[in-house]
């Protein structure tokens, strides 16, 4: 098990919406089956894009695709 610290830049979205769903999509489509978001922060925003910071927990144990999130 182990935690890394990551940046990521998300494109601001085309329309209005809803901020945390749309985050929250985003996100799952970048984590991998065995990581497990643990810390999210929007460090700085520009007229383009969200740059964000990430906190992942990685595990060999965990495969969110089999539908089990207990580590």
């Amino acid at each position: 098990m182990i935690i890394t610290e990551r940046e990521l830049h998300i494109k601001k979205p085309a329309r209005d919406e809803n901020l945390l769903a749309y985050f929250a999509e985003e996100i799952k489509a970048y984590l991998k089956p065995n990581e497990i978001l643990v810390r999210f922060v929007v460090a700085r925003t520009t007229e383009k894009e969200y740059s964000c910071e990430l906190g992942v927990l990685e595990d060999s144990r965990i495969d969110l695709h089999s539908g089990s999130t207990s580590v």
